[in-house]
């Protein structure tokens, strides 16, 4: 099986192609995440004037996203568009390659647009998330 081809005019409006994914900026990733934040992802957010308090919250020993009303901290739920974007966390960036019960990586089937991660961007993404959480 080859990667799978995109037509770019079947994408909706707000499609946004990047190195080996296809982002339509839903933002069914946003809703619900328990997403892991690392040390160098809340002090680039401190550094754009955010209170960890704010936008996190302890999980064990662990830190996560916090989400407000069912969503991350950073979404504005009407746009669907993230406060952040150009500075979101790597759990974000490396989205839908997640990492399963800490052990396994796979590749979100929840995403609306996971067919569209190329075989290359997996695994450079799986390498980043591998990197930072492993």
């Amino acid at each position: 099986m080859g990667q799978q081809k995109i037509e770019m005019s079947s994408l909706p409006r707000r499609a946004v192609p990047s190195r080996g994914f296809v982002c339509n900026r839903m933002g069914c990733c946003c809703w619900q995440t328990m997403m892991e934040l690392l040390p160098t992802d809340i002090a680039r957010l401190e550094k754009m004037g955010f209170k960890p308090r704010d936008f996190s919250y302890k999980d064990g020993n662990t830190v996560r996203l916090l989400n407000v009303e069912g969503h991350c901290f950073f979404l504005e739920p009407t746009s669907k568009k993230c406060r952040i974007y150009r500075n979101r966390p790597l759990g974000c960036r490396i989205y839908p390659v997640i990492l399963l019960d800490d052990t396994k990586v796979i590749v979100d089937r929840l995403c609306p647009n996971y067919k569209t991660l190329s075989k290359r961007a997996r695994a450079r993404k799986k390498f980043l998330l591998l990197k930072h959480f492993s």
